[in-house]
């Protein structure tokens, strides 16, 4: 995508502007033709139709609410990555025969992001759902994209404009991003396969790289606008359609998985090497006390010759100092996170979903709830 912009002159190479510049371009490619075919047809504000253009805010939400945070979150997401990838580097994780592997993991990762073949599949699947979208198309009320409901219904031009354009370029943002997961996911397995040097005792009890599940993941801006397209379909549906909110729970079950997923799943890879680092610092450690405690006792106990006083002995410390070390060995993780980024993001998906809830009672009724849970 990049390089079709550039080619175009909507962006330069390595330029700070390019971000206001590609929400400018596809604002005024995908919405602002559907704002001027509706002016010009009568279907942007009328009672012709149940839904005029002003009032489907779906279609309003995904071109330029969702549009824009997904090229935002392009920044954000590259910045988080550096940030991670960076980490191993910095925090000395990389063996020195595994340094070359590693470079070469963040070539391939940025060849992938990049790909043309992946930007061709993308097309394809989209020209596919296209052909599909047409056919199986049902209209059930009259709206700016159909305004007539009978037999031979016509397609309105800004409808037309909206499946052929519009919608196949929100798509391929939306698989961009999809594909952009998958390059992560593919990133983070490379570096597991290299030699790593982690540590058992370290404190985040994921052996050192217990950053990688520092809340925010780097997804959580992406989960969140799919979770605001979602939110606006659904609100679409009810106000419009009339349907109840309790028929999409399983849709937003299945969605909250989903986006668990997208923040989880890349940091599973990493449940073997931590698995054996855990077992090695186990078998390490406790020979390392045992020896320390045999020690102890043929100096304290089966020697007659020491005149040393047990009180403040360092002995009698080392002693001590030996039991939050193995305990944090045997705490440690099998992945680099825990409950708390599961909890993040399970809110930060579920949050974009809260504005159905006042759909579904009177804002009087909302507002005692929302009361009776601070009182």
């Amino acid at each position: 995508m990049e390089r079709g912009l550039i080619f175009l002159r909507i962006v330069r190479p390595a330029d700070p502007s390019n971000t206001p510049r590609k929400i400018i371009f596809f604002v005024a490619i995908t919405w602002l033709p559907l704002l001027i075919m509706t002016l010009i047809s009568g279907l942007f504000w009328t009672d012709r139709v149940q839904i005029p253009f002003v009032y489907d805010f779906p279609v309003h939400i995904r071109f330029l609410l969702a549009i824009p945070m997904l090229l935002m979150a392009e920044i954000i997401v590259d910045e988080r990555v550096k940030l991670i990838v960076n980490q191993f580097n910095t925090a000395g994780l990389i063996h020195e025969e595994g340094k070359n592997d590693f470079e070469l993991a963040k070539v391939k990762a940025d060849r992938m992001v990049e790909s043309l073949w992946a930007e061709a599949i993308i097309l394809l699947l989209i020209i596919g759902n296209i052909a599909f979208r047409w056919v199986t198309h049902e209209v059930t009320v009259s709206s700016w994209q159909f305004p007539e409901i009978n037999a031979d219904q016509k397609i309105s031009q800004a409808a037309v404009w909206l499946l052929t354009v519009s919608v196949p370029l929100f798509q391929f943002i939306i698989l961009r991003w999809l594909w952009r997961w998958i390059v992560w996911f593919r990133l983070l397995q490379l570096i597991s396969k290299t030699p790593l040097n982690l540590t058992p005792t370290h404190p985040d009890k994921a052996g050192g790289i217990g950053f990688l599940g520092e809340p925010p993941a780097p997804f959580s801006m992406v989960t969140v606008t799919f979770g605001i397209v979602i939110s606006g379909i659904i609100a679409g549906r009810m106000i419009f359609f009339h349907e109840l909110l309790s028929a999409y729970y399983p849709l937003i079950g299945v969605f909250v998985f989903i986006c668990i997923l997208i923040n989880i799943l890349p940091l599973l890879i990493f449940f073997k090497v931590l698995r054996i680092t855990r077992i090695r610092g186990i078998f390490e450690y406790s020979a390392l006390i045992q020896k320390h405690h045999l020690e102890f006792t043929t100096k304290w106990f089966k020697s007659a010759s020491t005149d040393e006083l047990l009180i403040g002995n360092p002995d009698i410390s080392s002693m001590c100092d030996f039991t939050p070390v193995y305990d944090s060995i045997e705490n440690m993780h099998p992945f680099p996170f825990d409950f708390k980024i599961m909890l993040a993001t399970v809110i930060v998906s579920i949050f974009p979903l809260l504005p159905l809830v006042a759909l579904m009672m009177p804002i009087s009724e909302l507002l005692k709830v929302l009361v009776g849970f601070l009182m």
